[in-house]
């Protein structure tokens, strides 16, 4: 029997808040029995508080759904700094999550969107999830023509539970404003809305996909499903199957050539996608790649798609290029006017403290010369660049999904070790182009 997914605003917060108090709760409590614990077994209990916390705090996220999923996803790709226990738990949210939709209601759901008896529809469908995820899960199945796919099927009722979820963001907006006075909550709130309603339509997600499809259908090293348009609609998807390992059971096994192939090819995809094709997807959780054994990639769920315009794209391009160049004043007055600076806080924010502040963020691309991603860089730079310091700066809306795959991005090469000369990759970026037709 399928579970049905908590959806009113005031339940769905206070099942987080729930959550952290039990938590907090339990660390007291960890704190006080550890005065009459022998010292050899402390570490051993403070292990085990940790894995139920976690536990407690995966098996909430993965039950709303929705944002709340999609959080728990964004944390999983800093794993590197967090608890190992912990980081097992929220990795549990990149392709898997409790509860799964009973056969009946994915039957429902399928029929009720394709329009025909899923026996019509298919030749085989397996009513067990092989993947959960925030918004739906998926299936295998085999087409009457004989094609082996995947079929994605939306959760009944996720989008009143991903509307909660924004308009509890959009209330506590207000509140982070006041504790960030330089940073303009409210429209980053805006943002976020905007990209996750969009999730909703598979039909915008079959319409990405099948464009990043053609961006790199001559690339030996990606490759992306094509989507099966007759068998999906707004809350079915249904694309060719792939098979491939995860990015740990990758890691575990691949040879160093097969490592390093798959760090460039992965690189290629989000640096090319933004600057010739002005678009990248910005969904980078590990449970969105699979691995050939040999290095190659695939590239999975398109739901979440920020376009650029070419204004966009220049002013990055001037703000890049002025630092890698070492033009202070030139790199500090960019960035005034692409306001990550919000005006009125110039006073807050010395040219020399935000030189440095930045530099972990350019710091693979600064040399001409090799660079190995590590989780100590993606640790120390993540650190750095969410830390204290952080409430000095303004996040312009474009940014917000361009810093997630930012540091997701980082996280993944760190995870392959990949080795390369970065900044001979991005410079060839760097100069003006006509946007590539998609």
């Amino acid at each position: 029997m399928s579970s049905a997914i908590p959806a009113g605003r005031l339940g769905r917060i206070a099942r987080l808040l729930s959550v952290a108090l039990r938590n907090a709760w339990a660390a007291l409590a960890h704190k006080v029995a550890a005065l009459v614990t022998p010292r050899q077994h402390r570490e051993q209990r403070l292990l085990e508080q940790q894995a139920r916390s976690a536990k407690r705090t995966a098996d909430a996220m993965g039950a709303m759904k929705g944002v709340a999923m999609k959080l728990g996803q964004m944390i999983s790709f800093l794993d590197d700094l967090m608890p190992p226990v912990f980081a097992e738990q929220m990795r549990s949210l990149q392709n898997a999550a409790p509860p799964e939709l009973d056969a009946e209601t994915v039957l429902a759901q399928v029929e009720l969107e394709l329009g025909r008896p899923v026996e019509q529809l298919f030749a085989s469908f397996d009513t067990t999830a092989m993947a959960a995820a925030s918004i739906g899960q998926v299936h295998r199945a085999t087409t009457r023509d004989g094609r082996d796919v995947v079929v994605k099927v939306q959760y009944p009722g996720v989008d009143a539970a991903i509307r909660a979820d924004l308009a509890n963001a959009k209330a506590l907006a207000g509140g982070v404003g006041r504790f960030f006075p330089t940073l303009d909550a409210r429209a980053l709130a805006e943002e976020l809305r905007e990209r996750v309603l969009e999730e909703l339509d598979y039909r915008i997600e079959a319409a990405n996909q099948e464009a990043f499809r053609r961006q790199f259908a001559g690339d030996a090293d990606l490759e992306i499903p094509a989507v099966v348009a007759e068998l999906s609609s707004e809350r079915v998807l249904t694309t060719e199957y792939k098979p491939g390992l995860d990015l740990y059971r990758f890691c575990e096994t691949a040879t160093e050539e097969a490592r390093q192939r798959a760090g460039q090819a992965l690189h290629r995809f989000v640096f090319e996608s933004i600057w010739v094709y002005g678009v990248f997807n910005a969904d980078p959780h590990p449970g969105n790649f699979l691995f050939r054994e040999d290095g190659r990639v695939i590239c999975l769920d398109f739901g979440c798609v920020k376009q650029f315009p070419d204004e966009f794209l220049d002013n990055m391009r001037q703000l890049t290029m002025a630092y890698l160049d070492g033009r202070r004043d030139d790199f500090y007055e960019q960035a005034l006017r692409m306001e990550f600076i919000r005006p009125g806080h110039e006073h807050k924010v010395p040219r020399d403290w935000l030189w440095d502040y930045v530099r972990w963020y350019h710091l693979p691309i600064l040399d001409d010369a090799p660079f190995t991603y590590t989780p100590e860089y993606t640790r120390q730079a993540t650190t750095v660049m969410f830390g204290d310091n952080v409430r000095k700066t303004n996040m312009p809306p474009d940014y917000l999904m361009l810093n997630r795959i930012t540091f997701g991005v980082n996280s993944l090469l760190a995870k392959l070790r990949a080795r390369h000369n970065w900044h001979s990759l991005l410079t060839h970026y760097m100069q003006p182009r006509t946007r590539a037709a998609s």
